[in-house]
């Protein structure tokens, strides 16, 4: 009897210090983010860096530039050594100085996904709260990203374009032309890009250019037909940012779509509501570049 209960109290401690190990989780790690070998697409890969590691940006960055040839390349090294980067730790701005630099000899759609590895990759790192490549604006806020916000495939036929958008002057009396270039391809709408962008607003470092549009403002849908434009947007639209008068708002829009080709007027309704007025202006009116001049 001793003897039978002595194994049984011995397989129960084994049992429970199993049951106590499979309790024990593994600590999280980050994920990193590379390009495929055709490079027309992202994939992952696990790492062995924690999110609480104090020197996870220099880290990360290196594992960025890793490549095994079959699986995955990098998304940042050129001749095997990674871009110099800053980090200001007061406003978490992480600036990879040298990205436009290796990366000029590169199709467009190729460029999309090597910044897409690299945001995606520091999104889960709370201290950085703005990423920037070299000169090439806008910036990225990891604040405002979500998992529609990152390209991780590109059509091969993508070509980078540049487009104009108007946004206020500093004294916000009138508008001023802003030009970027963006990566579009044969499927994507490029008055769409183009709103996107004005949407977005201009970036910390661009001086004399002020917000016209509530960052909050969603594109329902954008409709091009017999050179017009109608724009459908959320109801965000109708309060616009501060101290911008109404009128510069609404043409900064007009002005900016009027811009592309095939587009001669523009018109506007609210979540489907064509009803609506911006500050005693008719949307579902039609609009052009000679329209609100004050």
């Amino acid at each position: 009897m001793k003897k039978t209960m002595f194994m049984l109290l011995f397989v129960l401690t084994v049992f429970l210090t199993a049951c106590r190990d499979n309790d024990k989780t593994e600590p999280e790690t980050v994920t990193v983010y590379a390009l495929n070998p055709e490079k027309t697409e992202l994939v992952s890969r696990a790492s062995d860096i924690l999110p609480d590691d104090p020197g996870i940006i220099d880290k990360l960055m290196k594992a960025l530039s890793e490549s095994d040839g079959k699986n995955y390349v990098s998304a940042v090294a050129m001749d095997n050594s990674a871009p110099d980067w800053t980090f200001s730790e007061a406003d978490g701005v992480l600036h990879i100085t040298e990205f436009s630099l290796w990366n000029i000899d590169s199709p467009a759609y190729v460029r999309t996904l090597r910044k897409a590895a690299v945001v995606k990759t520091f999104s889960s790192v709370k201290e950085v709260r703005e990423i920037r490549f070299g000169s090439d604006y806008p910036y990225y806020s990891i604040e405002k990203l979500t998992d529609d916000s990152l390209t991780e495939s590109v059509p091969l036929d993508a070509v980078r374009e540049k487009i104009t958008v108007y946004y206020s002057n500093e004294i916000r009396t009138g508008l001023v032309p802003r030009s970027y270039y963006v990566n579009y391809g044969g499927n994507d709408s490029l008055a769409y890009l183009v709103l996107n962008r004005l949407i977005a607003g201009p970036g910390k470092d661009e001086t004399g250019y002020v917000r016209t549009v509530s960052p909050d403002t969603r594109i329902n849908s954008i409709v091009i037909k017999n050179a017009v434009c109608k724009v459908d947007l959320s109801r965000e639209f109708l309060i616009p940012p501060s101290d911008v008068q109404p009128w510069i708002s609404l043409k900064s829009v007009i002005d900016t779509l009027c811009e592309l080709d095939g587009i001669q007027y523009v018109t506007f309704s609210i979540d489907e509501s064509e009803d609506e007025f911006f500050y005693g202006f008719p949307l579902s009116d039609l609009y052009n570049t000679e329209s609100l001049q004050f």
